[in-house]
Order: C-alpha cells, then structure tokens, then sequence
C-alpha cells in the first residue's frame, strides 16, 4: 500500500509518527505512475552529468589558464621546472576535457539507443546532428580526431604563451595565458586526419586551443538540445504526474513523499519514504520548456 502525503523536512532518532502526514492511499495505478515517473526523471537527472562534466572540464581548462596567469603576475621567474609543471597540468585539462567529450557522445548515443532503439527517430536525430557539427565546424571536427591522436601518440606537444600588457592604475601586468599545439608535430605523428589535415596544414606553426575548446561546447550545446528535445514528449507526462501529486498535498505543511507500507512474510510492517523530488522535477521542466 502506497499514500501520497507530507513528511518533515527535519529528521532525527525517535521522530513520532506525526513527523509524516498521510493524505490519502495511491491506487495501484497511481503508485506505478508515480514510480515510472520519478524513475524517468531520475534517469534524465543522471544523463544531464554527462554534459554537465563536459562543460565542467571547459571550466576547469580556464581556471587553470587563469590560475596560472595570475601566479606569474605574483612571480615571473620561469625555471624549466616550473614551466614543465605548469605545460602538464594545462595538457591534462585539455586530456580530460577531449575525454569528458567523447564520454558524451557516446554514452548519449547508447543510452538513445536502450531507451527508443536501434533504429529510432531520437538515434536518427541525434546521428545528424553530430555528422552536422561534424561538417561545419573545423573545431568539432579537429578535437573529435586529437582526442584520437592522444589515444595512439600521447598528449600533443605544446607551449604556454604568457603575454603580460600594461594595467591602467597599477603596476602590476595584465597577464594572459594560453595554450599553443604545433602544427607540425600533430601533422607528422599521426596520419589518420582525414580531412583535417588539409585544414590543419593551413593553420600557424604555432596555433591557440583555448576557441577550439570553446567552439567545441558550442556544438555540443547544440546535439544536446536535439536531445532534450527529442525526449520531451516521453518526459512531459511524467512531469504532469509529479506536478499533480506536489499540488495535491500544497496545503499540507512538509515535503510532498510517498510512503510504502510493506508487510513481510514474518510480520510487522516495513515503511518506506519517499521525497517527490520538487527541484529535479523543476530542472527538467525548465530544460523541455527552452528545448522545444
């Protein structure tokens, strides 16, 4: 047996039983609803890091720019040390952000795959939206074969240019960091380009990654609106459910919940509470209503 109720927002040992307001007792169509629907978001909740540790790694890149920057303001002196230091750490954000990226798309292009199968609209949509970001932007396409190169040559040889300009007011710099690949070197030790090499060819000795990064999540924004989307109409009514559930009980004073009642086999009754999580169902409303 299933009700739909309030619990209290403060828990501790010995609470009585009056912490947890029952309204009324869930059909059994009802409590499968409510269970298909907090499952469903709860599976969107989780998807979402998938994107959310690409732009995270973004991030992280460019507090790691900033960071660096701002500790040369405070020292200038570079020891080879020092500049090997700060060349890994810079590396392995670029490393871990190529890896978050591919970690994306293929995880969302399986998870497509279990949920509306192989084929599927949502698999179809998603397919055409990669292989357009593909096609038109060279960043998509360039970092999309470097995480390649990394897997077979190791992390790109590169340098840090460090440019320090006047700062009105104060003496000390402005100092602006950035990550620099040779060209030369990504040409020569790796041969599977395809038609990036061209394009690579065409590109300074010495070129910036920072835009490629940037440009990168650009394109990634837009696969995943594609598929948000494309998961609305099966989101939307689970959406419904648990909003019509919070309204039911907004009256009541506490957090909306269900509480299951179990009796075992020996006896007794086991309870079990559950939250109707109000800011995951929030999260995925906002997200339908400015994706569709």
């Amino acid at each position: 047996m299933a009700n739909l109720g309030v619990c209290s927002s403060k828990w501790e040992i010995g609470t009585p039983t009056s912490a947890v307001s029952t309204l009324r007792t869930l059909s059994e169509d009802e409590f499968k609803s409510y269970m298909d629907a907090s499952t469903a978001l709860g599976r969107f909740a989780r998807k979402r890091h998938l994107f959310q540790i690409v732009e995270l790694n973004r991030d992280a890149f460019h507090d790691c720019l900033r960071t660096l920057g701002s500790e040369f303001e405070d020292d200038t002196a570079i020891s080879w040390d020092r500049a090997n230091t700060m060349i890994l750490t810079v590396n392995g954000h670029i490393l871990n952000f190529l890896s978050a990226v591919r970690t994306f798309l293929d995880h969302t292009e399986t998870n497509i795959k279990r949920e509306y199968g192989d084929p599927s609209d949502n698999l179809t949509n998603f397919k055409k939206q990669t292989a357009e970001e593909f096609d038109d932007c060279f960043s998509y396409r360039f970092l999309y074969l470097l995480r390649n190169f990394t897997q077979h040559c190791g992390m790109p040889l590169g340098e840090l240019s460090l440019r320090a300009d006047a700062r009105p007011g104060t003496e000390r710099p402005d100092t602006t960091l950035e990550l620099l690949f040779y060209r030369d070197h990504l040409l020569t030790n790796f041969s599977n380009w395809k038609m990036v090499k061209t394009e690579l060819e065409q590109l300074e000795e010495k070129f910036p990654v920072t835009q490629h990064v940037d440009e990168m999540v650009t394109c990634l924004e837009r696969v995943d609106s594609v598929v948000i989307r494309d998961d609305a109409p099966q989101l939307s009514p689970h959406v419904a459910t648990l909003e019509a559930m919070v309204q039911e009980v907004s009256h009541l004073s506490g957090a909306p919940c269900v509480l299951t009642e179990v009796t075992p086999i020996s006896g007794g009754v086991n309870m079990t509470l559950q939250r109707i999580q109000l800011e995951q169902v929030s999260m995925v409303k906002s997200l339908l209503a400015s994706h569709t």
